[in-house]
């Protein structure tokens, strides 16, 4: 196998990765809208600041945890494709 396919597979991966976080981040933030409706209504007993900042914090976290776990993913199958392949 050519490096040159290694190099082909690995930029499409980073391409499919891309477009990953950006159809979950435009998910999340359509999810947050009706969240935030709830958490307006139950208040929790959180001043008006700490809420604004919780939601995009949730939204933050998810999104690197699932990038995390998205590039340990594609180093994984690119570790297996290298010795096996």
């Amino acid at each position: 196998m050519d490096i040159k396919y290694i190099y082909i597979f690995g930029a499409l991966a980073v391409f499919i990765i891309l477009l990953a976080a950006v159809n979950f981040t435009n998910l999340s933030t359509a999810a947050s809208i009706k969240r935030s409706k709830e958490v307006g209504i139950r208040k929790y007993g959180l001043r008006k600041k700490t809420t604004g900042i919780t939601i995009p914090g949730r939204i933050c976290y998810a999104f690197f945890y699932c990038l995390l776990n998205c590039i340990g993913l594609c180093v994984f199958a690119l570790l297996i494709l290298i010795v096996f392949g």
